[in-house]
């Protein structure tokens, strides 16, 4: 590893640090030093993405896990923290589009099937809260639904 590499990582492990001891915004500084290096490394995006959520900064979370994505297509996780943060500012249908395409580009992620799994079980209040009904989502299977009786 060169010097610059070397550098990097000891940034990226500082960063780490704060982030596992909930100072996330000082996180979030080491990750933005490493951006200013290295612009396209994903995981840089992916980890200041996640002390965003932990913040309770979705949307700047969101254009972290993107920017990820853009650097790097096949990143499940990215997709499945687009879709852990699109579930958490409740866009159930965008969360569950990121869990598929994660789910399909890697399968074993058990992550993925858990945050999907997840969106389908969350109850929705009705506009007049007298009754609780599942989320409109093209397929999901409500009680008394006739393709129940039918197993």
């Amino acid at each position: 590893m060169n010097k610059e590499g070397k550098n990097l990582a000891q940034l990226f492990e500082r960063g780490e640090n704060y982030f596992r001891q909930g100072a996330y915004s000082e996180a979030i500084k080491f990750f933005d030093k490493i951006i200013k290096l290295a612009p396209k490394v994903d995981l840089t995006y992916l980890a200041k993405g996640s002390a965003l959520i932990e913040l309770g900064k979705h949307k700047q979370a969101i254009i972290n896990f993107k920017k990820a994505l853009e650097i790097n297509e096949t990143s499940y996780q990215a997709l499945n923290n687009l879709g852990n943060a699109y579930a958490d500012i409740k866009n159930f249908q965008e969360a569950l589009s990121y869990f598929d395409r994660a789910i399909e580009l890697q399968p074993q992620y058990a992550e993925s099937y858990n945050g999907r799994g997840s969106v389908l079980q969350i109850p929705m209040i009705s506009p007049t809260h007298s009754d609780f009904i599942s989320p409109t989502i093209p397929g999901l299977i409500r009680p008394g639904d006739a393709r129940l009786s039918a197993a």
